[in-house]
Order: structure tokens, then C-alpha cells, then sequence
């Protein structure tokens, strides 16, 4: 068989109808897929992106890890919702970023000699465990009022039984709500 010639981009063929490279038939030879390409944002999108914050985020997480973390997440959220354009969920997690990045800093300018009374983790901790949890509102009440009174010593034993009795009702709600579940999916 005589090779025919061909254009300078295309492979030698034989002549046979046969042998020309064919793409997308069964057992053929097809072109390698390529990666589906990102869109690209006009300039009207890029200017709708929603702040991250993330140097705020980043100095919240070394103040306050237990607001700076969360932050961290919801900048990193609103990173991927500005890339793929859902601007609402960005603009959503751009506001939970700054709250959280805020409240870490404003955490650590509070008044350092009062104590923290815990009272929202003790009023959560009732859903928990309840015999655990009224010794933990009751320490918590009584923390805020050492610190009305300027009764730092006292306040920082009161917080310290509070925080105590609240984490010791929640650790015994979740693994009793583990081991009734457990129990459950035994006796089915």
C-alpha cells in the first residue's frame, strides 16, 4: 500500500478508508478527555466577592481558638461560594467570618479580673443532663454576682465549679445519648 500524502498536521494514512484515525467509536482510538476548564468570572462577578477576612480569621485563631476556628471555616466557605459565585452564601459565611474573628478579639480585651460565669454553656448544659446542669446554673449565678461585688477570688472558684459541672453534664448526656442508642440498635 502507497502512502498518501497529507497535510503538514495530520498523520500519514494508506489509503484504506479503514485506517483513518477515527475518534469515538467502539475500541477506536479517542482524543484524551480533557479536564473540565473553571469558569471565568467577568469583572462585573470579581466585584461582588464577598471579604473572607482571612488575616482577621488568622489573628482570631491565635487570640481565641474557640471562635477563631469556626471563623476559619466560614472564611474558607466563602472563599469556595465567591468562586463559584453563589453570592449569597458567600456574603452569609463573610458575616459568620467577621462576628467570630470580632468576638475573639473582643474576648481577649475584656476585663481580665472578672471571671466568666459560663451561663450560656450552663443554661445548653440543661438539654443534657439535668442533675448535672443545676449545680452548673447555680455556680453560674452565683460567679456573676462575686463579680458585681468585686469578689474576684470567690468569682474565679464559683467559674471554675460552673465550667466543671456544665462540661460534666454534657460529657454524661452525649455518651448517655451514645449508649442509648447503642442499647436501641442492640435489641432491634
Amino acid at each position: 500500500m502507497a502512502l498518501k500524502p497529507s497535510a503538514p498536521n495530520e498523520p500519514p494514512t494508506t489509503g484504506d478508508p479503514d485506517d483513518s484515525p477515527t475518534t469515538g467509536g467502539p475500541g477506536a482510538p479517542g482524543e484524551v478527555p480533557k479536564e473540565p476548564q473553571k469558569p471565568t468570572q467577568t469583572p462585573e462577578e470579581l466585584a461582588f466577592y464577598a471579604p473572607n477576612y482571612l488575616c482577621l480569621t488568622i489573628f482570631a485563631v491565635l487570640l481565641f481558638p474557640p471562635f477563631g476556628l469556626p471563623a476559619l471555616y466560614f472564611s474558607y466557605q466563602t472563599m469556595k461560594a465567591n468562586e463559584n459565585s453563589e453570592w449569597e452564601e458567600a456574603y452569609t459565611n463573610s458575616g459568620r467570618t467577621g462576628w467570630l474573628s470580632a468576638f475573639a478579639v473582643f474576648k481577649l480585651m475584656s476585663d481580665e479580673d472578672e471571671s466568666s460565669d459560663y451561663l450560656c454553656l450552663s443554661i445548653l448544659s440543661l438539654f443534657c443532663c439535668l442533675p448535672f446542669a443545676i449545680p452548673a446554673v447555680i455556680f453560674s449565678c452565683l460567679t456573676k454576682k462575686y463579680n458585681k461585688s468585686s469578689d474576684y477570688e470567690l468569682a474565679a472558684k464559683t467559674s471554675k465549679q460552673a465550667f466543671y459541672w456544665a462540661i460534666t453534664s454534657i460529657t454524661v448526656g452525649i455518651l448517655g445519648t451514645i449508649l442509648y442508642t447503642y442499647l436501641l440498635y442492640l435489641l432491634r
